[in-house]
């Protein structure tokens, strides 16, 4: 797979980072894939049909550390808004 080598140990701390600061009830998986897979997207949440587990794919597009961060945050914001908080202090705005 194409990419930088910063793309992943970035991924890997934004999630250790968000787990810790905006936990989710469910475990999600972070990956980075080709462009082409995702089309013209950098990022993409993805909820299994059981809602039991997701993953967050980003773009190996994603050509600055500040676009990967965006696009992670961005997608950790869907997972945190698709009722998978169960604790409402840690919910946004409260």
């Amino acid at each position: 797979m194409a990419g930088k080598s910063w793309q992943r140990p970035l991924l890997a701390k934004l999630r250790r980072w968000a787990t810790k600061n905006f936990p989710i009830e469910i475990p999600v998986r972070c990956y980075m894939r080709p462009a082409k897979r995702l089309e013209s997207l950098y990022g993409l949440f993805d909820l299994n049909d059981d809602r039991e587990s997701a993953k967050i794919l980003i773009s190996d597009s994603c050509n600055s550390k500040s676009q990967l961060i965006y696009t992670f945050i961005e997608e950790w914001a869907h997972a945190r808004t698709m009722n998978l908080v169960t604790d409402p202090t840690t919910q946004a705005g409260v």
